[in-house]
């Protein structure tokens, strides 16, 4: 997407959001569809250097003009730096637990969430990213383990247990087993149990034209979709639909029915941009969750008993942006780090540096840089080291040391909380991640949630 492209429909945004109010239908007290919207690794500096790079000057992102905002704090039971998982288990459960922990408490007891609830109350529940869908923060809605990492056959496992209506996403490698090109091992086929239960499973973009309105699993890639700026990589026939389309096709079928529904939506990659220190991979993940954005609020005008809340699960990389960055020099960009990174370990042969530059529009890379990174033993740290070199060229400073056993690149910040809707008043304010859960499911007159674990060692942290 040109700057142009965006001025121009961000301009339109504002005067679109500005006349919202006049047309809208009276809201009710209470929302009949809740939809939560979670930027991965969207932080404060993460949304300022987006809105600096593509916006115009006083332009904003459609979610900044929401009528209620908050500050949330999100740090977990083990860590004052949360990662998905523990960030995620918190906004689906109220409760705090250790990192990479999905669903479960510090001594792994299984957590109640908003759409165990909601199933109970007769919603439909929809989960819709642009990651894989076994991921940390969707798979804290439906899934209980204690290791995110080591336990995804199990989370998809959780996913059919669960039996959400509307599934959309990436992540089909984790359903299926090495004869199916999957990593499954233990030689069961989740997909065609999927349909054994009654799901439609989708794993192309066409499928999202059939007129069908029952349960669906779409997985439309083997792990993650692809990055925004990468899409241009691949040819039409292969490219999987966007979050956005995910979303459209998302609200439609659960809209179908007259019941009343649960939507998370997440936009995954502006967390892995900000892990690879890749400033405009962010900026172009960020812009595209914001036209997702767009599409929810539409739905909201049609829908005026619809509650959004939009937060972050925490920040990522530590970016930040100084009076010395090079702003022209990211119109150079073509492609992400990630993109570029696994196209120079894909080969054992000698790499053409001339591309990585080419691609990164950054002259300066060496073949000893390029060689290290393709020698690289950890595939995280490979992308790293590129993405580094490339953030001193656009003077774009991030997170000099990672552990990757730890939160690998995550930081403590609070985030923003965004908000509009039947009963979005209540949240605003300084909010910690728990208490989103806890005081959605008193304004829908739900059961409690079981709230912030107690005596589980809070405030004395350990890895």
């Amino acid at each position: 997407m040109t700057n142009r492209l965006v001025l121009l429909t961000l301009g339109a945004v504002s005067l679109f959001l500005l006349t919202r109010a006049a047309h809208r239908p009276e809201a009710p007290a209470k929302p009949r569809h809740v939809i939560l919207m979670i930027g991965d690794g969207m932080g404060p500096s993460q949304v300022s250097f987006a809105r600096n790079l593509e916006l115009e000057a006083g332009e904003r992102f459609s979610f900044e003009s929401l009528p209620t905002t908050a500050l949330v704090s999100t740090r977990s039971n083990s860590n004052p730096v949360t990662d998905s998982a523990a960030a995620a288990t918190a906004l689906a459960s109220g409760s705090k637990t250790n990192n990479r922990h999905v669903g479960v408490d510090p001594h792994g007891v299984a957590l109640p969430t908003l759409t165990d609830l909601a199933q109970r109350q007769g919603w439909r529940i929809g989960y819709v990213t642009n990651t894989a869908i076994t991921h940390a923060t969707p798979a804290a809605f439906y899934a209980e383990v204690e290791n995110r990492y080591t336990q995804t056959d199990q989370i998809a496992l959780d996913l059919l247990e669960q039996g959400p209506d509307v599934v959309l996403g990436g992540g089909w490698r984790d359903f299926v087993g090495p004869v199916g090109f999957g990593r499954r091992l233990d030689g069961r086929n989740l997909l065609q149990e999927a349909e054994d239960q009654g799901y439609a499973v989708w794993r192309f973009r066409d499928d999202l034209d059939l007129a069908y309105r029952g349960r669906v699993l779409g997985l439309f890639a083997g792990n993650h979709l692809p990055m925004q700026l990468d899409r241009d990589q691949l040819p039409p026939a292969v490219r999987p639909p966007s979050l956005t389309e995910l979303t459209r096709t998302a609200l439609s079928l659960l809209k179908g029915s007259e019941d009343p529904f649960f939507l998370m939506v997440e936009g995954g990659r502006i967390d892995h941009a900000g892990h690879d220190f890749d400033a405009k991979g962010v900026a172009a993940e960020l812009v595209d969750f914001d036209g997702v954005v767009r599409e929810v609020l539409a739905f909201v005008d049609e829908h005026p008993d619809t509650l959004v809340l939009l937060t972050a699960d925490h920040a990522t990389g530590g970016l930040a942006t100084n009076d010395f960055a090079h702003w022209d020099e990211f119109d150079d960009q073509k492609a992400s780090v990630e993109w570029v990174t696994l196209g120079i370990r894909d080969t054992e042969d000698p790499v053409d540096t001339a591309y990585v530059r080419e691609m990164l529009g950054y002259s300066g890379f060496t073949d000893e840089l390029v060689e290290r990174v393709r020698r690289e033993a950890s595939s995280y740290e490979a992308k790293r080291i590129l993405g580094r070199e490339l953030g001193f060229h656009q003077g774009i400073s991030w997170i000099h040391d990672v552990d990757p056993f730890n939160t690998g690149g995550h930081t403590g910040e609070d985030v923003a909380l965004y908000a509009i809707g039947p009963g979005a008043e209540r949240f605003q304010g300084v909010l910690d991640n728990t208490e989103i859960p806890t005081l959605l499911v008193d304004l829908l007159g739900w059961p409690p949630l079981p709230g912030p674990a107690r005596g589980l060692g809070a405030g004395t942290y350990a890895n």
